[in-house]
Parts: structure tokens; C-alpha cells; sequence
């Protein structure tokens, strides 16, 4: 848990489920003041929030999950489809929103002060 929250504030896009919604209750739980949005072209969001907060302390950082275990991943593939795909990654499973949501907890804390306008591919070592 991140316990330096208590002035900062994540802004989550696509929270109603999935990874979005670990994210935004992860974030919630270590004391974020959280909002919750949707940007149509995420790259160019990214870059524009980045360019609008220069010189104020702020980050701006998107994560790119790997194969995760929620209702969009499963959805249209066969149990062996699932198998081959969980077999391909080094860590030999999927990953789980929880796991996304630990990655965007130490980007947003103090920890990842230093990190700003990056990608992070949070994908198990799946290639």
C-alpha cells in the first residue's frame, strides 16, 4: 500500500471493469483521490497532459498489460487457445488486474517520481 498518497490524484481510464477497475480500487485503497475517464486516442492524451503539467511535479505514465485474466481476454478464445497462450509467457500463467494495478500503485507513488511520459509493458516477460 502506498501511504504518500494523501495529496495525489490518478486520473483512471476505462474503470468500470476489468484492469481499469483493479486500477481504480488499488489506487482508492492507498488513499488517491481518483477520477475516473475515457480518452478516445490514449497516445495523444498522454502526450498533451504530459506538455500541459511541465514543471509541476506531475507524471503522466500509461501501462500496457500483457495477456491478463479478465472477461475481454477469455471472451472468444477456447480453453486450449487460453492454455497455449498461458504457456507462451515465462511466468507460465496470465497475468491478473491485481498485478496491473500494483504497476500503476508504484507508478503514481514515490517510487516512480522519476518515471514520466513512458509506456511500461507490464506483461510478464510475454513477448
Amino acid at each position: 500500500m502506498n501511504t504518500n498518497a494523501a495529496t495525489k490524484v490518478a486520473i483512471v481510464t476505462g474503470a468500470s471493469r476489468g484492469i481499469g477497475r483493479a486500477i481504480a480500487l488499488r489506487l482508492a485503497a492507498d488513499g488517491f483521490a481518483v477520477t475516473v475517464n475515457y480518452a478516445g486516442n490514449a497516445a495523444k492524451a498522454r502526450e498533451t497532459v504530459t506538455a500541459k503539467l511541465r514543471g509541476r511535479g506531475i507524471t503522466v505514465n500509461a501501462v500496457a498489460p500483457g495477456p491478463v485474466g479478465t472477461e475481454l481476454f477469455f471472451n472468444g478464445k477456447t480453453p486450449e487457445q487460453v492454455a497455449q497462450i498461458t504457456h507462451l509467457a515465462p511466468l507460465q500463467r496470465l497475468g491478473t488486474p491485481e498485478d496491473i494495478a500494483g504497476v500503476v500503485s508504484f507508478l503514481a507513488g514515490p517510487d516512480g517520481a522519476w518515471i514520466n511520459s513512458q509506456v511500461l509493458r507490464a506483461n510478464g516477460g510475454f513477448a
